[in-house]
């Protein structure tokens, strides 16, 4: 299953009906179509407005919490590795599992209640590096499990703060707790699988299908533009910049998005003002 955000940005209708879907959540959009990849500056041209009326939107600064949605479906007895959280020595104790790291801190790795069938791939003592898997195990009890790869596995090198699911046709999204913060290898060399548990009074049935959010850190005084000004890709956009009468295409680097708004990372400044929509849409 491919995530909601697959590394393009340019188009909200998809992603506007599940924010609906979702509830408290915004997610990470997708292009409707293909977005067209980002090139060089161009010249200016006329602008042409819309219904004798010019859409724009103004670069502001503010903060954005990124959120990431993966299709997602409910399953049962999964078999997740379990990572490292940090270079060091692997201890393992009653409590679970413990990495000491060169500074003498030691990082917890509790083993889940319904953990069974643990399988430890290194020995007590043994170095260990962070985000290598450790030990496998069986989690007795249903998962939202989720299929990550490209783009998506990259935004994981940075732990999600938190997580929330919700089953199709079922109640309210809830929050969940992901199995481990690395994803697990898969039968597919491009995609790893991501398991999020579900709550015991939580109806479940295996085979449903749903959505997975994952929250991230919040960024600070970003330069933000709302995502239907950008076209491009994950990292890489373009905007049509307002240049007086004329305007002119102006290449970006993106960062995060939450679904509404997209980070500007660098080629634009504050104030700058872009016409709505992006160039994906003006330029066909």
């Amino acid at each position: 299953m491919a995530s909601v955000d697959n590394g393009q940005v340019g188009s909200g209708v998809d992603m506007r009906r599940r924010i609906g879907f979702f509830g408290l959540l915004a997610f990470v959009v997708v292009c409707a179509g293909g977005c067209n990849s980002p090139s060089e500056a161009s010249g200016p041209v006329a602008i042409e407005t819309v219904g004798g009326s010019l859409q724009t939107a103004t670069v502001t600064r503010g903060s954005l919490t990124p959120v990431l949605a993966l299709d997602s479906a409910v399953a049962s007895s999964v078999q997740y590795e379990i990572t490292s959280p940090a270079d060091g020595r692997l201890v393992r104790g009653p409590e679970g599992l413990t990495v000491v790291d060169v500074l003498g801190k030691a990082h917890q790795i509790p083993l889940h209640e319904l953990d069974t069938d643990v399988n430890y791939l290194v020995p007590d003592g043994a170095p260990v590096s962070r985000g290598l898997p450790i030990a496998r195990s069986v989690y007795a009890g249903f998962v939202m499990g989720s299929d990550v790869g490209g783009a998506d596995l990259l935004r994981m090198q940075s732990p999600p703060e938190s997580a929330r699911a919700q089953i199709s046709g079922g109640a309210a999204p809830f929050p969940c707790k992901l199995l481990d913060m690395v994803p697990t290898a898969s039968a597919e060399p491009s995609l790893r699988r991501l398991y999020c548990d579900v709550p015991r009074e939580q109806p479940a049935i295996g085979g449903l299908t749903g959505v997975l959010a994952l929250r991230f850190p919040t960024v600070e005084s970003a330069l933000l533009l709302p995502i239907e000004a950008v076209g491009g890709t994950v990292a890489n956009g373009s905007v049509r910049i307002q240049e007086g009468t004329t305007s002119s295409l102006r290449s970006v680097r993106l960062g995060p998005s939450d679904g509404i708004h997209v980070v500007i990372s660098e080629g634009l400044q504050e104030g700058d003002v872009v016409l709505l929509p992006s160039p994906s849409l003006l330029d066909e």
